[in-house]
């Protein structure tokens, strides 16, 4: 039997700031190697790591026909707010994980303002969008309901389950049939790798099945992908004690050991029994079409933004004590009481950040 053509959708990078371990090369790389059709890049909160992918992906494909060609897929793992962005006085709420892609170049500069806004206007612990966000900048993009930490999967593992199908028919209803409910499978045998996410994640996934017959919306298999090769789990590991401050033998968050470029072999034996999860994901691919024309001679929009969202991430200016967060292991919050009394940037300064955002848009 042939195996189902697959394409990894849910990818971190070392963009994914103390938390992914792969660098692009290496991503892009295995990928070619493995027979791939192309990767999505889909970094915490930000889009770092797109300026690079994209060139890199460019140099590879230098020579080739369109047809040999390997897509770069330009994309965000957001955190979208409970309810409005600009609430910000729950701390709990980093925001539900959604997976957001680029499907054209509209796709692209819409994905860019959703970004850039989570970072400027409705950064709270985490730069997080909303609702009322994705809705307005939805065109050309394409939505995955993301792992456990997404809406419908924290809707379902906490029995509200009319809350869940809600918010699937909102999001129906906003991106038709680029919306995709996504499923995961991380079932270990790995030494202190976490067993637990495999157990929820057959419980969320059994009603993700449910709802996608029932609301006629196709789903898709992900795995979560965070290093590059099986072996590179234990120096993640490392990496993710350096994140929660924590030494190795103290407890601590345990990922799975999982999260490698599985190949298509290893997605088709996960995935036997639905192996639509697996073509599905080529749709995806196929959907995707980005020529390179990111508005003239800037071409791709990533030193204005990286260095905008950058500086945001650098100088957050309260005037009171707040918690400033750790970046940690897969939106685990960290937070270490410090006071920052320096004063607002000056007028001109503000006005400098919003053309600067104005011309990323």
């Amino acid at each position: 039997m042939d195996t189902p053509a697959f394409t990894h959708l849910h990818v971190h990078s070392q963009y994914s700031l103390l938390d992914g371990k792969a660098s692009i090369p290496e991503l892009v790389d295995r990928s070619i190697e493995m027979g791939m059709k192309g990767i999505a890049l889909t970094d915490h909160g930000n889009m770092f790591g797109i300026k690079e992918f994209f060139n890199y992906v460019e140099k590879k494909n230098s020579g080739k026909s369109d047809e040999e060609k390997f897509k770069p897929i330009l994309g965000c793992e957001m955190y979208v707010a409970r309810e409005s962005m600009l609430d910000k006085k729950d701390k709990s709420d980093n925001g539900y994980h959604l997976i957001v892609l680029a499907k054209n170049n509209q796709g692209y500069h819409n994905l860019v303002k959703l970004v850039s806004r989570a970072w400027t206007e409705g950064f709270y612990y985490k730069p997080r969008t909303d609702r009322e966000d994705l809705a307005r900048h939805h065109e050309g993009l394409i939505v995955c309901s993301a792992c456990l930490g997404g809406e419908i999967p924290q809707f379902i593992m906490n029995e509200e389950f009319d809350k869940a199908e809600e918010r699937i028919r909102w999001y129906k209803e906003v991106f038709g049939d680029d919306y995709y409910l996504e499923l995961q499978r991380h079932e270990t045998d790995k030494v202190d790798g976490n067993r637990e996410v495999f157990v929820r994640q057959t419980e969320v996934n059994k009603h993700l099945i449910e709802y996608a017959k029932k609301y006629n919306i196709k789903i898709v298999a992900t795995n979560d992908v965070h290093f590059t090769n099986e072996e590179d789990a234990e120096a993640h590991d490392r990496l993710i004690c350096v994140s929660l401050q924590k030494k190795f033998n103290e407890p601590r968050l345990h990922y799975t050991k999982q999260e490698w470029v599985k190949t298509p072999e290893e997605m088709a034996e996960i995935f036997s029994d639905i192996p639509e999860a697996l073509t599905n994901t080529q749709e995806i691919v196929d959907k995707v079409v980005i020529d390179g024309g990111f508005g003239g001679r800037r071409g791709l929009c990533g030193g204005c933004c990286g260095l905008l969202i950058t500086r945001r991430l650098l100088r957050i200016r309260p005037h009171f004590a707040v918690s400033r967060p750790v970046l940690l292991a897969d939106d685990q919050q960290l937070a270490v009481n410090v006071s920052d009394d320096r004063t607002h940037d000056d007028d001109n300064q503000k006005d400098r950040q919003r053309q600067r955002r104005d011309q990323c848009g």
